[in-house]
């Protein structure tokens, strides 16, 4: 018997097609077990021969989309998906042919940031990783409608057209090294939802905002654009912290991809540097919605939480550096479509990566079911400061989302501080009746301003009846 090589070598290119670059070719974003964004128009796209033809299939629908790569190869089809379900499957046909399998059609998240993002289900991978009674989750993680995608870590001085990765059924064994924070997000949506849901993470610990940033949503900022020039020159070598390299390595690959929303974890590397912290968020966010060319895409955040930063060698801010950092990201609510999880009560002083991942996923989520589906209900609502009066030697605290009265835990309320016009801030004695607290300090007889876990180390202990926390604040305006 003799064999043919040249068919044997025909079949083995046609076999590994959506792995060589020969012919038709995916990018990584699309392959098995994926979930494509339920109800919208998506993007399908990739390489081929030059002036290749190509033809692109699903069984969720008749439709079916035609197209050619152009002189460099490239190839892409638009899609419209229809309400959730599945399995389905995908086919893109041109001189050689590549089938997904086990596609669905459900809500797909994007999420990002630095390591309380990445912070791992897995309790024995990393320093950083292992969210409170993980065993108990990883046991429960048998979700075969939830997937998961994890951008492989990469940096580079130029947009990437492709990233590392692959989609992967959830499982005990698919979230150990995977997103606390995102599988945690996904999984209360799916639980509230009943349909597949997906996540796709890209982060990485101990980076700056600006490294998730295109270069011209930097532009004004004199560091970061100066960085950026001599990135340009192949004899700098560049890793994670320099301006844009995230996002061309990890973000740029995605943005052909439809999303429903974004969730964002990140600040804790820029809480010394905070004052500038809300241009470079807005700018990130606004710059992230146009190359989505989505202007109402959902951006999701978490609050930092408290620790005390001044053991760290490299942190050159202050014991309030923290305070005003929240106060910044606060002031990113006034764009539409945000919403920010709070996390004042459940971080560790001690410990920059805090271990209770569950609720920070769950308040993200109480948000996006909130705001993006309708879903609203008044347990989303955090106790919000509205105003002081003060009487005397006291001041009275008004908060708004506590009309059932405010709550402790603990055996007094901690966090509250009252200056006069001296600007010297003191520890305060805080009594709570019903939606106002009341606060005086024997050290200062005219308050004028009062401020509420407005440091580093402050621990929020100041909950309404839907056990959410309030903020830390301030009433003054005074210079950090």
């Amino acid at each position: 018997m003799q064999f043919n090589f040249k068919s044997l070598a025909l079949a083995l290119s046609l076999s590994f097609a959506g792995i060589t670059q020969a012919n038709v070719h995916l990018p990584a974003i699309f392959g098995d077990h994926m979930v494509l964004q339920r109800n919208a128009t998506v993007t399908i796209w990739g390489k081929a021969d030059p002036m290749e033809a190509i033809t692109v299939k699903t069984t969720f629908s008749n439709q079916q989309a035609v197209t050619a790569a152009d002189s460099n190869g490239n190839w892409q089809v638009k899609l419209n998906t229809k309400d959730a379900g599945g399995p389905y499957e995908v086919s893109i046909k041109g001189k050689n042919g590549v089938k997904l399998k086990d596609v669905y059609l459900g809500e797909v998240w994007l999420s990002s940031g630095q390591s309380n993002m990445e912070f791992y289900v897995d309790s024995t991978s990393t320093s950083y990783s292992g969210d409170v009674n993980f065993r108990k989750e990883l046991d429960a993680a048998d979700l075969p409608l939830i997937r998961i995608f994890k951008v492989t870590r990469t940096f580079a001085s130029t947009p990437k057209e492709d990233c590392a990765g692959s989609w992967e059924v959830c499982s005990p064994i698919s979230i150990k090294k995977f997103s606390a924070v995102s599988y945690f997000f996904i999984k209360n949506l799916y639980e509230k939802l009943h349909i597949p849901v997906a996540i796709v993470n890209a982060s990485w610990g101990g980076t700056n905002i600006d490294s998730w940033m295109r270069p011209i949503d930097l532009d004004g900022f004199a560091t970061r654009t100066s960085r950026l020039k001599r990135m340009q020159n192949d004899t700098v070598k560049i890793d994670q912290t320099y301006p844009s390299s995230l996002y061309n390595g990890m973000i740029a690959p995605l943005v052909k991809f439809n999303f429903k929303g974004v969730i964002w974890y990140q600040g804790e590397n820029n809480v010394h540097t905070c004052f500038e912290y809300d241009k470079l968020f807005k700018n990130q966010i606004n710059g992230w919605r146009e190359v989505w060319q989505n202007a109402d895409m959902p951006f999701l955040f978490v609050q930092i939480a408290p620790y005390n930063y001044l053991t760290r060698p490299w942190f050159k801010g202050k014991a309030n550096s923290l305070g005003y950092m929240i106060e910044k990201q606060s002031s990113i609510l006034a764009l539409k479509n945000t919403g920010m999880a709070r996390t004042g009560d459940i971080g560790d002083t001690t410990n920059i990566h805090p271990r209770n991942k569950q609720d920070v996923g769950k308040r993200l989520s109480m948000l996006a079911l909130a705001n993006v589906y309708g879903k609203p209900d008044k347990s989303y609502l955090y106790p919000e400061f509205s105003g002081i009066s003060i009487e005397s030697r006291n001041v009275k605290v008004k908060f708004e989302n506590a009309t059932e009265g405010l709550i402790i835990t603990g055996n007094a309320l901690t966090g509250f501080e009252v200056a006069g016009a001296d600007k010297v801030f003191y520890p305060a004695k805080a009594t709570i009746d019903n939606q106002v607290v009341i606060v005086s300090s024997p050290s200062v007889d005219v308050p004028v301003a009062v401020r509420y876990c407005f440091k580093n180390t402050g621990v929020v202990n100041l909950f309404n009846r839907n056990n959410l926390p309030a903020l830390p604040f301030r009433t003054d305006n005074w210079d950090l």
